[in-house]
């Protein structure tokens, strides 16, 4: 039974174009939006992913063929990074993500 919302996420690539003055990689960005829908993690995955020191925020779940590897997520004006990947069904990869934090391949390093 799918439960969820249906909503649109951007899949970010982040590559690095190199250094700043302090050392400090910068990066260039490629944003694609794809369908998904979102769903809260059980709790199982929120303990386990707990463990590893990982704040478990968001499922997404979208069509295999959208994903490329990238490693971010903008969802609802925020930042998550995927930590996990599941293939659920033929047409269905989940997407385990958790709230980014710190400015992790900004510009503005």
């Amino acid at each position: 039974m799918a439960y969820g919302v249906d909503c649109t996420i951007s899949l970010v690539a982040r590559t690095s174009i190199g250094r700043n003055p302090k050392g400090q990689p910068i990066y260039s960005s490629t944003k694609r939006e794809v369908f998904a829908r979102a769903e809260s993690v059980n709790r199982d995955e929120f303990f386990e992913a707990g463990q590893a020191g990982i704040l478990s925020s968001w499922l997404f779940i979208i069509n295999p063929v959208e994903y490329t590897g990238e490693l971010l997520i903008e969802y609802e004006g925020a930042t998550y990074r995927i930590y996990r990947t599941y293939r659920r069904a033929m047409d269905e990869l989940e997407l385990y993500a958790s709230k980014e934090v710190g400015n992790y391949g900004t510009d503005d390093n």
